[in-house]
């Protein structure tokens, strides 16, 4: 077979009908890259969303009080106040499954510190919450268990309250006024950007829960009020083996 005879007659062929030839290689290039775009499209997609559902924390668990019905109207979720604190201790203690607990206690707040102000929300948890998120500190340290047991003054913050209230000012052991409580920044957290909601994570602050159950929310730990105000759970399950829990005894 002669090569060099083909190259020649295609050259020869191409030649001939070179408004042909231009666009059937203009065909195939824009073939090709729609679907160098496609399939880079889709992998971007993909890792957005990864990125999301990595924010939510690993192995997430959320529990809740649940709704009643009364006189045959349901009350909704919150509706019931038998979600407690021994519950919390009851899921470390009892679910195998489960590797860390934190109490939550949230709702939104205005805080003030020198003349800027901020209306932003809340959120009362144990230390073992920002492992649970997986969200890791930008500056200073996060409050610990003692703080919690003395319902201590101090908190976290995100990176859009920073932002509003202190701009390029190290807001580390500044202390700004939540509601009408003094309260001390100990760290601030690293930016998450949006839920998949499309909610900021970042205009957050975090403190113990027993700070915010007793000095924000107005109400004592062991007092469940209105749905902002009432104890949910977060959880990391383990990988063991499944078992059976009761709840802890009232």
């Amino acid at each position: 077979m002669n090569y060099a005879g083909l190259l020649r007659s295609a050259l020869v062929a191409l030649l001939r009908n070179k408004l042909r030839s231009v666009l059937t290689v203009l065909g195939i290039t824009i073939g090709i890259a729609a679907v160098i775009c496609v399939v880079a499209i889709g992998k971007a997609g993909q890792a957005r969303v990864e990125q999301q559902l990595n924010s939510l924390g690993e192995n997430f668990v959320w529990i809740e009080a649940g709704g009643r019905a009364v006189n045959g109207r349901r009350t909704g979720t919150h509706g019931t106040k038998t979600l407690v604190m021994s519950d919390a201790v009851a899921i470390k203690n009892q679910v195998s499954l489960i590797k860390s607990v934190s109490p939550n206690v949230d709702g939104t707040v205005q805080i003030i510190y020198g003349n800027q102000n901020w209306y932003t929300g809340y959120r009362g948890v144990s230390p073992e919450y920002l492992d649970i998120k997986r969200w890791y500190l930008d500056q200073g340290a996060a409050f610990t268990q003692d703080d919690v047991e003395r319902s201590a003054d101090v908190c976290v913050i995100g990176r859009t309250v920073r932002d509003q209230l202190f701009g390029v000012e190290d807001p580390i052991g500044k202390v700004m006024r939540v509601k009408d409580m003094p309260c001390k920044i100990v760290g601030t957290l690293l930016p998450k950007g949006l839920s998949v909601s499309g909610q900021d994570q970042d205009d957050t602050v975090l403190m113990p829960y027993t700070t915010a159950m007793k000095k924000i929310s107005g109400n004592s730990f062991t007092i469940f009020g209105q749905r902002k105000r009432t104890i949910s759970t977060f959880a990391i399950p383990k990988t063991s083996s499944r078992r059976n829990w009761r709840p802890a005894k009232r």
